[in-house]
């Protein structure tokens, strides 16, 4: 049983809002937390002129920045390569389809076929143009809104909630 079949392009921008997504609410509420904590702990020790490890703090914060930095550059990057590989294009298109097994996606430029098990999916979130299902692994396919009308839409919403209630959901819609 084949159903919610949509084909559309993979571009430049979807991989932007991809990227954009990659880390869920949760962890992004966490990681301000955590950086709060660790600013206050920061201004602290500037007051009881703990210079020393004023500078150790300092120098964690920029490991960090630089690191989130350059797997952020070198994501981009793998990413640009690999739409390359499928015939030096910038953009490719695919067709992606639920059956009983899970999601199946079909590359045009490539003829080439791959599947995700409905066991893997970790996470959907809604954009303005696309359902963007990310696995746990941090994998993800798109499910494109053009192929679905408004009742197709929540039709599929309604799908995944019925048959998956532990998936993470980030919906623009009202639940």
């Amino acid at each position: 049983m084949e159903c919610f079949k949509t084909t559309g392009v993979i571009d430049e921008v979807i991989l932007k809002e991809v990227h954009r997504h990659r880390r869920s609410k949760n962890n992004k509420i966490l990681l301000s937390i955590v950086f709060t904590i660790l600013a206050a702990d920061l201004v602290f020790l500037f007051l009881r002129q703990s210079y020393t490890f004023v500078l150790v703090i300092l120098g964690f914060f920029a490991v960090y920045i630089l690191s989130y930095s350059y797997f952020v550059w070198r994501a981009k990057r793998l990413n640009a390569e690999r739409m390359k590989e499928c015939g030096y294009k910038n953009t490719y298109t695919i067709t992606s389809s639920f059956d009983n097994e899970g999601v199946t996606v079909f590359y045009h430029d490539t003829n080439t076929t791959s599947s995700i098990k409905y066991r893997d999916f970790g996470r959907i979130v809604e954009t303005a143009d696309v359902f963007i299902i990310f696995t746990r692994a941090k994998l993800f396919t798109v499910v494109f809104k053009a192929g679905l009308n408004e009742a197709g839409q929540t039709a599929f919403i309604s799908f995944l909630k019925e048959n998956f209630p532990n998936l993470q959901y980030e919906l623009k819609r009202k639940k």
